[in-house]
């Protein structure tokens, strides 16, 4: 029999680190909230959690600028071509961030610092305009540099919008992998996903 119930939340928040947890404080014991976990014995906080928050806030701002450029609001003028750009920014920046969260895991600098927090908000800024540059400049032929031919071939924005944003995808999920393999000693988390996957394949 199961044991969720509608409007409980005991089962939920005995299984699940959810943040809705963490407003229960007042009634009885908590039990998985957001407070960190323990590997063999040492008790580990949440790491990241202003970093990643900025992570967060970056893939908002890249949902809301891909929305408004694909989604036929600001017709074909110069408008859009300033989105676009700032929109290829974003996806780079993102990735930047992305990747910098998995290694802020690894505590070479404590998560949450001015160090760690500047670095990351620096690098995000200068691909930000680095890259929205480039797409500026492929569009409106600014130095000449990057004017795109009539064969629409751009070998910069080629790397810093489709390759760099996959080698961040796969350099997370292996520095992810290293993180809990090798430093947490735990395998739990990643079973969790092959479990999963194995389920679903059944069905």
């Amino acid at each position: 029999m199961s044991d969720y119930h509608f409007g409980q939340f005991d089962q939920i928040c005995y299984e699940s680190p959810l943040s809705i947890c963490n407003v229960f404080r007042n009634a009885g014991e908590p039990r998985c909230l957001l407070e960190g976990f323990l590997v063999n014995g040492t008790p580990i906080r949440n790491l990241g959690r202003t970093e990643m928050i900025l992570f967060f806030v970056t893939y908002i701002l890249t949902l809301v600028s891909q929305i408004v450029t694909s989604g036929g609001f600001l017709g074909k003028g110069t408008v859009l071509a300033w989105f676009s750009a700032a929109n290829a920014g974003l996806i780079s920046a993102l990735s930047w961030i992305l990747v910098m969260n998995a290694i802020v895991g690894f505590q070479f600098v404590e998560d949450g610092s001015l160090i760690s927090l500047g670095g990351i908000l620096l690098g995000g800024i200068l691909i930000f305009v680095g890259v929205g540059y480039i797409a500026l400049d492929t569009a409106f032929n600014i130095s000449g540099h990057f004017a795109s031919p009539p064969t629409l071939k751009n070998v910069a924005l080629y790397i810093t919008y489709i390759i760099f944003p996959l080698v961040a995808v796969v350099a997370y999920v292996v520095l992810e992998t290293i993180l809990v393999i090798a430093h947490l000693g735990d395998k739990k988390p990643l079973g969790m996903f092959i479990e999963k996957d194995r389920g679903e394949g059944e069905k």
